[in-house]
C-alpha cells in the first residue's frame, strides 16, 4: 500500500502550513492569531481582507497569500467562513 501524498508539498516548506481539508499529511500546528469578526461586515470580501491584513501585521505573509487563495476558491459563504477558522481564532 502506498503513502497518500499531499496536493499541495511546497506549502510543507514553511512552519506556519496550515492544512487544506483535502491534505492528507500531518503538519505541525501552527498557533492561529486572533481576528476579531463577531459583530463586523459579514460581507465575504470584508471578511477575507480583514484575516488577510491581520495575517500580514502578523509577518505571515506566505501564510496570508495561501489564506487569500484558499478563500477565493470556496464555492459558499459557509466554506468561506471554514476556510477562514482554519486560518485564524474568531473572537
Amino acid at each position: 500500500m502506498t503513502k497518500p501524498t499531499c496536493p499541495h508539498p511546497e506549502r510543507h516548506q514553511t512552519e506556519t502550513y496550515i492544512p487544506c481539508q483535502d491534505c492528507t499529511m500531518a503538519a505541525a500546528p501552527a498557533k492561529k492569531i486572533k481576528v476579531k469578526l463577531i459583530g463586523e461586515d459579514g460581507n465575504a470580501f470584508a471578511i477575507m481582507g480583514k484575516v488577510k491584513n491581520a495575517l500580514t501585521r502578523a509577518g505571515q505573509h506566505d501564510l496570508a497569500k495561501t489564506y487569500i487563495r484558499d478563500a477565493m476558491s470556496s464555492g459558499s459563504y459557509d466554506e468561506l467562513l471554514q476556510v477562514t477558522l482554519r486560518y485564524v481564532d474568531v473572537c
